[in-house]
Formats: structure tokens, C-alpha cells, sequence
């Protein structure tokens, strides 16, 4: 494609059909080179001859004369002029400098243009080689202004079909979101040097980093304090999690399916092993305690010479038994304690133990009257002896103690008596 110059015309004394020396500029005009016009350059040119003839087509120019060669292009005798001697040179554009394919007004890609005679509405040209133009290309919704890479009609400000990336040409790469001042509130950072990314730390303030379900109801955010809520908006601890349902925390080691949970309902909070293992208590990486997979609490241990004599009881305060076992020196040591109310004229069950020899300390009264009695009893001799006996306040009725296998039982010879029996008993491990 030839060069255009502006304004740079030129006379010339040449004659003939021949390579054109040129002399001076124009009047108002500028010479060839000072119009930027460089040694080997090809322009378009036309002749103004002082016979009325004329001449366009393309020249090369040298700077030595300097000269400008002749390609005919047109000219008003169908062939190359021959010169008078005084004759017009100029720099004036031709179609074919504008217009490609005979004037079709389809300007080709080699000459700057997009090779197209027409362009679908919304898409945005791009260079593709041959032409500037493919289907598959952004996409501008002018109504809404609106930009789509791989997709017609976005929906978003910028909408990308399939595949985007954002690539670090050095240490960190950005995803800033900004406020309507420009100010970046919150950021995606990506770090070449590690392949870290970072979501938040924006440098507008503290703002939380919030996950949303599809619903664009909230599952989980951290808050500016670097706590985290699952099921809650303004979390009060690093962790936290609510929700209407029960809400725990699972934590499982698949290699044995060891599964540990802290959960809380409506009535409670729970700690402790879903899955059939124990539940062991550490200091300092040390084991002090455990509650094996039967629900037996092991101090000091790891484990059972008997598993039946390990077991601590404990409940409320209306009737039920407090005892802890032990083994000691191939004997259970047991220590317990059992409220009974309603003891009356009718023989009660105060004391139910498995061991063979037992020291029971029984405590009662009606309201107004109080006991206390010791009795030495064993199980299976059906002997019951009551070493002391001694009325704290009144005149409380008369007992009579009956062992019966592994049980005591009390009767009162009137009235109804709650009753409270400590006892230390002792047997085989």
C-alpha cells in the first residue's frame, strides 16, 4: 500500500515519459521530504501537466536529484505522459489506498481495514488473520452496556463463558472489588511465589468475608476480628456454629472411622465419640483419664482388670444410687451413697451391693424425728449387725435391718422415714 504525505507538491522541468526530477514547492505547499517523505518510500501521485493533460499512479522516491519514479495508474491519454517541461507533482491518495475490492467499500485487513462487508450487531471485531472478525468473539450490549467474552447477551456488567484467568506476570495478581469512590474494599490475591490465595484484605477498612448458598442465604463469614460463624452472622468466639437443628462439630479420622462430635439441642450440650472408641482426657500430651467405649471412667489406667467393677454412678438427688469402685490389691474398694424416701412399716430396699463384706451408715428421719445407725452386714450370711445406734432429735420409732442376698432392708415399727445410707463396701476384684 502506498505512503500519504500531507500537503507536498512540487514542480518539475522534466520532460518526456521518464523518471521525474523535482525542483522546488508549490506555493503553500512543502517538498516531499519536508512533508516526511523518506529515500525508497512509495507514494501515490498524480501530474498536473501545463497542457491540460494529467496523470496518477504510484512512484518510488530518492532523495539523490531527487527523483520519483512512474507506474501508470490513469491518465488522460491512456498512457504515461509525455512531459512539456512544466509540469505539477503531488502526493494525493488513490481508491485503492482507501477502498479494496473495486470499490466495494470493504477495506482489507492488509490495508487497515476489517475484511468485512457487514458486522453483526454487538460483536466487536478482533484480528483473526484473513479478516478481523469471528463468531465466537466479545460481545457489546450497547442497551445495557454489557460485555460478554465467549457468550451473546450478558447478564452482568462482564460475563464470561466457560473460562477465565487472571495471570501474574510477577509476584502477586489481583481481583480488587471496589467501591463507587474506586476505593478496593475487598481483594482475591493469588501469590506466584507460593500459589497462596488470599480472599479479603482490601484496603478500604475491615470488612467480613461472607459465604452465601444459592439461596444468598448466609453459610458461614469471618468477621474483621478474624472470628468464624457457620449458622450465625456475629460470631463471639474463633469458632462458632448455631443452628435451629442441633448443630455439632464432627471431626473423624478415617484410618480406624474414629469420629469425634461436640453438639448441643435444646436441653444440653454433648462431648464425646460417635463411633465405638473412648474418649480420652490429655494434659501436657499425657493421658490422665478416659471413658472407655462401655462408659467406665479410668483414672490413671488404660485399662480393666474386671470390667464389671469400674463404674462410677451418679444422679439427682431424689433416689439414686452414688457409688465409685476400685481395685485395690486384687479387692473392689466401693464408696457410695443411696437416698431412699417412703421407708415405713413395710420392709425397704435401702442397700443393694455385690461385695461380701459392707459398713453402711443409715441416716433417716420423718420431719421431726432422726436416726443414725451403723450396721456391719455381708452378703449370703443373712447376718446383720448394728454396732451403734443413736437418736439425733426426738424419738424416732424402732428399726429392724434384714439382709437379704445382696440387699438390705430396712422397716420402721411406725410411721415414714426418708432414709439416706452411706456405705464402704469391700470384695473380690
Amino acid at each position: 500500500m502506498a505512503k500519504l504525505y500531507n500537503r507536498a507538491k512540487m514542480t518539475t522541468a522534466t520532460t518526456g515519459t521518464g523518471t521525474i526530477t523535482l525542483v522546488a514547492a508549490v506555493l503553500g505547499y512543502q517538498t516531499f521530504a519536508t512533508s516526511g517523505v523518506q529515500n525508497g518510500d512509495t507514494v501515490s501521485y498524480a501530474i498536473d501537466d501545463n497542457s491540460g493533460a494529467w496523470e496518477y499512479g504510484t512512484g518510488t522516491y530518492s532523495t539523490t536529484g531527487p527523483t520519483l519514479t512512474r507506474t501508470l495508474g490513469q491518465s488522460s491519454t491512456g498512457s504515461l505522459l509525455s512531459l512539456s517541461g512544466n509540469s505539477v507533482v503531488y502526493i494525493a491518495p488513490l481508491a485503492a489506498d482507501i477502498v479494496s475490492n473495486g470499490g466495494n467499500n470493504t477495506l482489507g485487513v492488509a490495508n487497515g481495514g476489517t475484511g468485512l462487508t457487514s458486522l453483526t450487531a454487538g460483536y466487536i471485531p478482533y484480528g483473526n488473520g484473513t479478516s478481523a472478525f469471528g463468531t465466537n468473539g466479545p460481545f457489546w450490549d450497547a442497551t445495557n452496556s454489557r460485555l460478554g467474552i465467549g457468550i451473546t447477551g450478558p447478564t452482568n456488567n462482564l460475563q464470561v463463558a466457560n473460562t477465565a484467568c487472571v495471570q501474574t506476570t510477577g509476584t502477586l495478581g489481583y481481583l480488587n472489588f471496589a467501591n463507587s469512590v474506586g476505593t478496593t474494599i475487598q481483594q482475591i490475591q493469588y501469590t506466584d511465589t507460593d500459589g497462596s490465595l488470599t480472599i479479603g484484605g482490601g484496603s478500604g477498612g475491615s470488612y467480613p468475608v461472607i459465604f452465601r448458598r444459592a439461596s444468598s442465604s448466609e453459610s458461614m463469614r469471618i468477621d474483621s476480628s478474624g472470628n468464624v460463624g457457620i449458622g450465625t452472622s456475629s460470631p463471639s468466639t474463633i469458632l462458632q456454629l448455631k443452628n435451629g437443628s442441633t448443630p455439632r462439630l464432627s471431626i473423624v479420622d478415617t484410618r480406624n472411622s474414629v469420629e469425634f462430635q461436640a453438639l448441643a439441642d435444646n436441653i444440653a450440650g454433648y462431648v464425646g465419640t460417635q463411633s465405638n472408641h473412648p474418649l480420652i482426657f490429655y494434659t501436657y500430651v499425657l493421658e490422665r483419664a478416659r471413658i472407655d467405649n462401655s462408659g467406665n471412667l479410668l483414672v490413671g489406667t488404660t485399662g480393666q482388670v474386671n470390667s464389671a467393677k469400674y463404674t462410677l454412678y451418679a444422679g439427682n438427688s431424689t433416689n439414686t444410687s452414688y457409688a465409685t469402685q476400685a481395685s485395690v490389691g486384687g479387692s473392689t474398694l466401693t464408696v457410695g451413697q443411696r437416698k431412699t424416701t417412703s421407708v415405713s412399716t413395710t420392709q425397704t430396699l435401702i442397700s443393694s451391693v455385690n461385695n461380701w463384706f459392707n459398713l453402711t451408715l443409715v441416716m433417716g428421719t420423718d420431719g421431726t424425728n432422726r436416726f443414725c445407725d451403723i450396721v456391719l452386714w455381708s452378703i449370703g450370711s443373712g447376718a446383720v449387725n448394728v454396732i451403734s445406734t443413736f437418736s439425733a432429735s426426738g424419738s424416732p420409732a424402732t428399726r429392724t435391718y434384714a439382709q437379704t442376698s445382696s440387699s438390705l432392708r430396712l422397716t420402721m415399727a411406725s410411721g415414714t422415714y426418708t432414709v439416706l445410707v452411706s456405705e464402704l463396701t469391700m470384695g473380690d476384684a
